[in-house]
């Protein structure tokens, strides 16, 4: 499932309400899901009317539906199936409508579309691409012709994305898949600190083996040809019960090939690169996250550079922590969750230019983004949110961000040695904002949404006041 499928709230929903565990390696296939469902399914909990209709359209989309992919809550344009073998075409449009007071300028328009395809036997093979188009207002990077990434060329407001290409295999215990597609591991889907899918998307080989309460997951990706830049990431997650630990490293380097050094999803990538490479960018991270039948905790360690024998360097070095409480209320679902996170100076630099961890050509005057969190270094951040589901169709939130962003948030020249490293945090010029939003979805039928939300930015140099709407059509 690609990020923002909507099953991904609903299952962390119920996984908050002390009835399923999640695991931190995403993205999630259908086969897992059904799965997940079908053991709900057979809870003995005490459901909601609310819960057990959102209950219901999961099990109309991944049980029902697997078999039967007109019969989906969210089905294809179109099927074609042979035996094991099926395929489908998929489609939908989203266009939004903003007005703002109080800066910038007062109407905003935009407008997506996804276009997908879908080759799959039974459960052992699966070929997906797709396609994603955006047209937005001409503002900042958006005007006229020209690159707003290493893969995103924009044309007064149009860009295009061939977001999603992989062929995937899965048998038993191991899946592989070659392409491209999104990875994230971490604790708290849309909060991953090391290894995110905030950015763009990798053209990677991906492992992943799950043996009882063991899961070995490792990626292999070329992050730009031009530059011969690639990225290695592997990770094991272990399950303790309610509690779940994850420790993983990641590898930006150089090379005229992906090296072997960080092939094999079994190895330490830090002693190797200090043995056999030279100047690789390598960090590692952890997380936990403890369940329980009234919240779940979770949190996460980002360590790129850790001083421990007295260097006069700095600490690079980033954490997270946050709690999830859901519990039924006013005849629906209600979700809170609360969360901090926090990334010192420099962290995500490298020495060398090219070793930035980041994506596409690791030029963030080009664009590309960081392969972490996109909160980015020398800033935090607080949010909350108030999510209450009367039913599978309609959904109320409000929400809640303050953040401060140093120097180092909008500089990210590398530390230099001899130079100062004791910082306050944050550093220089701290730009503090808070942001706050309020809005709602309604579902009509299986194709068609409407949302609607109300914010306030307060930030260093403008408040300003928004209001949006929004229209969804799933062919």
């Amino acid at each position: 499932m690609p990020p923002g499928h909507w099953a991904y709230s609903e299952l962390e929903h119920f996984e908050a309400r002390g009835l399923l565990h999640l695991p931190a390696a995403r993205p999630y296939t259908r086969t897992q899901v059904r799965k997940w469902v079908l053991a709900l399914d057979d809870c003995a909990a005490p459901f909601g009317a609310a819960e057990r209709r959102r209950l219901t359209r999961l099990e109309t989309e991944f049980v029902t539906g697997d078999s039967l992919w007109a019969e989906r809550d969210d089905p294809p344009v179109g099927t074609i199936g042979d035996g094991a073998w099926r395929a489908a075409a998929d489609a939908d449009l989203h266009a939004v409508g903003q007005a703002f007071r109080g800066a910038g300028d007062p109407r905003q328009g935009r407008g997506f579309g996804r276009f997908e395809t879908t080759v799959r036997y039974g459960d052992n093979f699966v070929y997906e691409t797709r396609y994603a188009v955006a047209v937005e207002n001409e503002t900042g990077r958006r005007v006229g012709e020209n690159r707003i990434s290493s893969r995103e060329r924009n044309w007064h407001g149009l860009t295009s994305d061939n977001d999603r290409s992989y062929v995937a295999l899965e048998q038993g215990p191991l899946r592989a898949s070659f392409g491209r597609d999104y990875v994230a591991w971490g604790a708290r889907r849309g909060e991953e600190m090391l290894v995110s899918d905030a950015g763009l998307s990798l053209d990677a080989l991906t492992l992943r083996l799950h043996l009882g309460r063991f899961e070995l997951s490792s990626v292999a990706a070329m992050l730009a040809s031009s530059r011969n830049r690639y990225y290695a990431a592997h990770r094991l997650d272990i399950t303790m019960g309610p509690v779940a630990v994850g420790v993983q490293e990641a590898a930006v380097f150089q090379s005229p090939h992906f090296d072997p050094t960080y092939l094999f999803p079994i190895s330490f990538y830090y002693g190797n690169q200090f043995n056999e490479r030279a100047d690789d960018n390598v960090l590692l991270g952890g997380d936990i996250k403890v369940g329980s039948p009234w919240a779940v905790f979770d949190a996460e360690l980002l360590v790129d550079d850790f001083i421990y024998d007295g260097d006069p360097a700095p600490q690079k070095i980033g954490w997270r922590a946050g709690a999830t409480h859901a519990v039924q209320a006013g005849g629906g679902a209600l979700d809170l969750r609360l969360t901090y996170a926090r990334v010192s100076r420099w962290t995500f630099t490298h020495r060398l230019a090219t070793a930035y961890y980041m994506a596409g050509n690791g030029d963030p005057a080009g664009g590309d983004p960081f392969l972490g969190t996109a909160l980015g270094p020398d800033a935090d951040r607080w949010t909350a949110g108030a999510e209450w589901t009367p039913d599978a169709r309609r959904k109320l939130w409000l929400r809640w961000a303050r953040e401060r962003r140093g120097d180092g948030n909008r500089d990210l020249t590398t530390w230099q040695p001899g130079t100062a490293f004791r910082l306050a945090f944050p550093s220089g010029d701290v730009r503090r904002s808070n942001d706050y939003a309020a809005g709602g979805s309604l579902r009509y039928g299986r194709h068609i949404e409407f949302d609607a939300g109300i914010g306030l930015q307060d930030g260093p140099d403008r408040r300003e006041w928004r209001a949006e709407t929004g229209l969804r059509l799933d062919l």
